[in-house]
């Protein structure tokens, strides 16, 4: 299986920074075990801290989500819309 992946960067993004997160990406894939492989993965790049906290209380709100306190992690993954996310501030 393959997996489908969607890289969104924010406007002005470094691409040697875009490029890392790519081949990153795809190492990562390489390795893994096939039959643990997720169908669907969508990596966010986010500017800032702010931008990703914004983003989480307003997922968090419309999808009735309740989780412990926010911390200031620079990277994070979930799936509350039914595919894996992974969230990473640049």
């Amino acid at each position: 299986m393959t997996t489908q992946i969607k890289i969104v960067p924010y406007d002005g993004m470094n691409k040697g920074f875009l490029s890392r997160i790519q081949t990153w990406v795809n190492e990562v894939l390489e390795s893994a075990d096939p039959l643990t492989i997720t169908p669907y993965l969508r990596i966010t790049i986010w500017k800032n801290i702010k931008d990703l906290l914004d983003f989480y209380h307003q997922e968090k709100d419309e999808l009735g989500i309740v989780t412990g306190e926010e911390s200031d992690f620079l990277a994070t993954h979930e799936a509350w819309r039914g595919h894996s996310r992974i969230h990473i501030c640049h």
